[in-house]
Parts: structure tokens; C-alpha cells; sequence
């Protein structure tokens, strides 16, 4: 599985001729990254005289934090995997009216398939912002550059991700699939980048 490889077999993979792992794999790593960063934030904050007043909302953000930090590598796989029955749609046959109908709608259903994953990175990227932004000037300082850099990963992430969905939506308006899903999914991407880089804002 995808998400066992070691990181340097994960990069060779992702630079070479294949397929995939692509640009999602990248994105779901970035989150997992950042994710990782907000949790070493709370790991070096918890515990300390100095920031007892913030223990209970650090507690919990570590613990949200390190869920994130496996729902991402979960998507990781889950990419790889839509991406791959996106492929397999492509090369079913089409000898017969029948079944051209089928592999479009295989194709399709393919397609909102591969946009789920992404889905769920950029979802998860914006809470590691939320919890960045919550944590900022309430944790360790000593440790405020990696709070920013788990920020700016987590930004990455999520552009990377909507980046994904996109084009996974321009092939769905392609085949003519459901224009209102389509717009839905849009704005969706319009209005939680709008809210990444107003957290960013804040953090940097």
C-alpha cells in the first residue's frame, strides 16, 4: 500500500513516470505534515506552568491534530486508489451503444469518486489552520515557527487538493454530468479558500 512506503520510496514514486502517486498523494502529505507540526506544537506546550491557562484548549487540539494526522495519510491511500478505478473506467469496452453508455457512466461515477479524497485533505487542512490560528500567542513560542510552518503546510495542502477536485470537475462538465453538483462543488472550493488565506493572514 501506498501509505506504508518509506518516504524516500514514496518520492522516488512520485517522481517517476507513474501515474500515481500525483498530485493528490502531495497534497494528503502535506496535511499529514502539517498536522504533525500542530501536534509537536502541542507536545512542547502541554505540561508548562507558563501556559496553564491555555492546557485544556492545547489538550484538545493535540488530540485533533493527531486524528488529522491519520485521516490524511488515509486519504493518501484513498487517492491513490480513486485514481487508479478512474483508469480502470477508461478501459472498459465500448463495442456497442450499450456499452459506451456504461463506461460514460462508469467514467463518471469514477470521477466523483477521485474528488472525495481531495475533499477530505483540503477539510482536513482547514481545521490544521483553524487550530494554528487557535493556538497562536497561546503555546509555546519557543516553537512559533513550526506552529507557522504547520500552517503554511497545511495552506499547501489544501490549495493542492482543491487543485484536484477542479480538475476532476472540469472532466465531470466535459461528460455532461450534473451541472448543480458541479456549481455546488465550486463554490464549496471558492469560499473555504477564501477562508484559508484570512487564516494564513493571521498566523503569518
Amino acid at each position: 500500500m501506498i501509505k506504508d512506503l518509506k518516504l524516500q520510496e514514496f518520492l522516488e514514486q512520485l517522481g517517476s513516470s507513474l501515474p500515481a502517486p500525483g498530485g493528490g498523494s502531495a497534497a494528503a502529505v502535506s496535511c499529514a505534515m502539517g498536522a504533525a507540526l500542530i501536534s509537536m506544537l502541542c507536545n512542547l506546550t502541554k505540561g508548562r506552568d507558563k501556559y496553564a491557562e491555555f492546557e485544556d484548549l492545547v489538550q484538545a487540539a493535540l488530540l485533533k491534530a493527531n486524528k488529522l494526522i491519520y485521516k490524511a495519510i488515509d486519504a493518501l491511500q484513498e487517492d491513490n486508489d480513486a485514481y487508479n478505478k478512474v483508469m480502470a473506467a477508461f478501459k472498459l469496452p465500448k463495442n456497442s451503444d450499450d456499452e459506451i453508455a456504461a463506461r460514460k457512466l462508469a467514467v463518471q461515477d469514477a470521477y466523483q469518486g477521485a474528488i472525495v479524497p481531495p475533499e477530505k485533505v483540503a477539510g482536513c487542512c482547514i481545521e490544521i489552520m483553524r487550530l494554528a490560528k487557535n493556538l497562536l500567542n497561546k503555546s509555546n513560542a519557543n516553537a512559533k515557527s513550526d506552529l507557522v510552518v504547520g500552517a503554511v503546510q497545511a495552506h499547501a495542502g489544501l490549495l493542492s487538493a482543491l487543485e484536484n477536485i477542479k480538475i476532476n470537475l472540469d472532466a465531470l462538465e466535459r461528460l455532461g454530468s450534473d451541472a448543480q453538483y458541479i456549481a455546488s462543488k465550486r463554490e464549496w472550493m471558492k469560499e473555504l479558500e477564501l477562508e484559508a488565506e484570512e487564516l494564513l493572514t493571521g498566523i503569518i
